[in-house]
């Protein structure tokens, strides 16, 4: 087992949790894993990606790097996806749940692939823990279809906002390849309320104890960069 508490050190979990690093700009393995996203993206879309979210966490094997999604705290930036929206993203929320959401309770991910069967289902799981560890409520991001089929396997309640319109992007929709071919829509889920019931299944209860270490190494660093005041 390895284990170290820099930002963008790579952080292994005994038993059943795999590794995961969390990477921030300028960190040692950033560029591997902009990379990684970027040749997934483009060999399933035919996109061009060059911007890449402020935090990437990322999940390796023993071949290397198998899965990743980029993290931005909605308090500290406008998000990528609000490009969608017709209003701010906490009360688009508000209005599709019906209660009150603050901006520093939000988290969007983007720039998610995945190289290995079941990958993307650990990399939630990690995710749900890590949200968690730094206290981080919703989750918010641009799903497929296939993503959002994923989702309902792990978790019972998702608030689709609005269709990704691309068309929004004006210029930058060339680089997107066919991916807004996919329909994909602006989806929300409360992953502190996910996470509970998932904790009363008991493989998806292991997995996630046994990620509990490695998350709160890693929202220490997250805090770190993106601090939500």
């Amino acid at each position: 087992m390895e284990t170290r508490t820099n930002s963008g050190a790579r952080i292994f979990a005994p038993g059943v949790c795999p590794g995961f690093s969390l990477s921030a700009a300028g960190d040692e393995d950033r560029e591997a894993i902009e990379s990684y996203i970027a040749a997934t993206f483009s060999e399933t879309y035919g996109a061009r990606l060059y911007h890449f979210m402020p935090l990437l966490l990322a999940r390796r094997n023993e071949t290397g790097l198998v899965s990743a999604l980029g993290m931005r705290r909605a308090d500290t930036a406008p998000l990528f996806l609000e490009q969608y929206l017709n209003q701010p993203v906490e009360r688009a929320l508000a209005d599709a749940t019906g209660s009150e959401v603050a901006r520093c309770d939000i988290v969007e991910i983007g720039n998610l692939v995945s190289t290995s069967r079941g990958g993307s289902r650990l990399l939630f799981l990690m995710l749900a823990e890590l949200f968690a560890a730094a206290d981080v409520t919703w989750a918010i991001f641009t799903a497929t279809p296939e993503v959002r089929r994923l989702l309902q396997k792990l978790t019972g309640n998702q608030f689709v906002l609005c269709q990704a319109d691309g068309r929004r992007l004006g210029d930058r929709l060339a680089d997107w390849g066919s991916y807004y071919e996919t329909k994909p829509a602006v989806t929300a889920i409360n992953v502190a309320e996910e996470r509970r019931a998932l904790l009363e299944h008991p493989l998806a209860r292991e997995l996630l104890q046994a990620c509990s270490g490695p998350a709160q190494q890693m929202a220490s660093s997250m805090r770190e960069v993106h601090p939500c005041n």
